[in-house]
């Protein structure tokens, strides 16, 4: 895994921003965002290397990593398949996977590995000790298990499953607490309550 070129398309903000501290001491990483200028300031703040093509980060990259908005990466996996190099690896790291692993396994050549990925963590993460990583691979080859054990290596916990388990999962875990908070806080606006008065009746929990 050494001496190697990683590339983040999206690597300017969010978990794509965050993965440059990860990455920038042990390879050499390169980065491409929508705003030009915002992507050169993070590239000299972070002192990683800014290309303003995705197809030439992609042409370059021994690992090439999407990060970018749910509704953009098939478009964006579509847009750079044509120009990685055989024998390199795409990964992705939306929180959805049906959809970008259906994407890679159409548009990629077999000279080219794809694992679909899901770091279960946020922009603002600090260490990766601890932290929950899903990989759902469609199939196998020597970049999954370089993965693999470079993440074992980070003490991450690792879950390998399918897309499919993976967003069905993800759809109790985030989908439906996240609608309760909604629904919470849409049924406190519509009561007109006043949070502040509310703490006084609260229970210790």
């Amino acid at each position: 895994m050494s001496f190697m070129n990683v590339g983040i398309i999206g690597g300017t903000d969010g978990l794509g921003k965050t993965l440059i501290y990860y990455f920038k001491d042990e390879f050499d990483v390169y980065i491409t965002g929508r705003d030009h200028k915002k992507g050169k300031n993070v590239a000299d703040e972070l002192n990683v290397n800014y290309i303003e093509s995705n197809e030439g980060l992609a042409n370059i990259s021994d690992m090439l990593i999407i990060s970018v908005p749910i509704q953009h990466t098939c478009d964006v996996i579509r847009e750079v398949a044509p120009y990685m190099k055989e024998g390199t690896v795409m990964v992705d790291v939306t929180s959805v996977k049906e959809g970008p692993s259906k994407t890679m396994a159409e548009v990629l050549p077999d000279t080219i590995e794809y694992i679909p990925t899901h770091p279960i963590f946020g922009p603002r993460t600090t260490r990766l000790y601890n932290q929950v990583i899903v990989l759902t691979p469609d199939k196998k080859g020597k970049w999954y298990d370089k993965v693999y054990r470079y993440l074992e290596s980070k003490n991450m916990r690792v879950i390998e499953t399918t897309a499919e388990k993976h967003d069905f999962m993800m759809s109790i875990v985030q989908v439906l607490t996240h609608f309760s908070f909604i629904s919470t806080a849409s049924a406190i606006e519509k009561l007109k309550v006043d949070l502040s008065e509310t703490e006084d009746y609260e229970s210790p929990i």
